[in-house]
C-alpha cells in the first residue's frame, strides 16, 4: 500500500510560476543574464537558468530566497488565516525582530517564521503531524524536523502542507524601496 500523495493545488502551482516569471521580469528589466545573477547567488551557472524554467520543480524556499536576494529583492511569506505569532514565545519573537531587519542574515528567520506559522495553524486545527505528515509523503519525523526549524522544506511541499490544513501560503517579492516605506504593511514572515 502505497503513501497518498497530494499534488501541488492548480492555484499554487499558478502562484510559484508568477513568482518565477515575476523574478526572470527583473532579472530582465535590471539587463542582467542568468548566468551573472547565478554568480551573484553563488551558485552553479545555470541555477537561475533552471529555476526561470521551472526545470527545478519545487524549489526549496531557501533557493528562491537566494534566486530574490541575488536580484536584490525580498521574498515574504504569508499563511492564509494564522493569528499574530505569541509573543510569550521567546524563539518565534527573536525571529519576528531578525526577520524585519533587511538583509540576507534575516532570510533564515523568514523560512522559519514559514514553517513556525504552518505548525501553528495545524496544532490550531487539532491535526497530529504523524497523521498529517504521511498526506505529504513523508514521514512524520521529517515533518518534525521542518517544525523543527532544522531542515528547509520544498516550497511546493510547505504549499501542500498549508493545503492540506485547509489554508494556503502566499508569496511576494518586495522590493528595498517597498521594504523602507513607512507605509508597507509587512506581512508576518518577511
Amino acid at each position: 500500500m502505497g503513501t497518498k500523495v497530494f499534488p501541488l493545488h492548480p492555484q499554487d502551482g499558478r502562484e510559484l510560476d508568477a513568482l518565477c516569471a515575476r523574478l526572470k521580469q527583473i532579472r530582465v528589466d535590471a539587463d542582467l543574464r542568468s548566468i551573472e545573477v547565478s554568480i551573484i547567488a553563488g551558485e552553479h551557472h545555470d541555477f537561475v537558468r533552471r529555476l526561470e524554467s521551472r526545470a527545478a520543480r519545487g524549489p526549496a524556499a531557501s533557493t528562491l530566497q537566494k534566486w530574490a536576494g541575488a536580484l536584490y529583492v525580498r521574498l515574504c511569506f504569508e499563511v492564509d488565516g494564522v493569528p499574530a505569532l505569541p509573543v510569550h514565545d521567546p524563539v518565534l519573537l527573536a525571529l519576528q525582530r531578525q526577520a524585519d531587519v533587511w538583509g540576507s542574515g534575516s532570510d533564515v528567520a523568514v523560512r522559519l517564521l514559514l514553517v513556525a506559522q504552518l505548525r501553528q495553524w495545524r496544532m490550531s486545527q487539532g491535526r497530529d503531524i504523524e497523521h498529517v505528515a504521511p498526506l505529504l509523503g513523508v514521514s512524520g519525523e521529517a515533518a518534525r524536523h521542518w517544525e523543527n526549524k532544522s531542515k528547509d522544506p520544498l516550497m511546493s511541499r510547505a504549499m501542500v502542507y498549508a493545503r492540506l490544513l485547509g489554508t494556503q501560503v502566499r508569496v511576494s517579492v518586495v522590493t528595498r524601496e517597498q521594504w523602507s516605506q513607512s507605509q508597507i504593511v509587512k506581512p508576518r514572515a518577511c
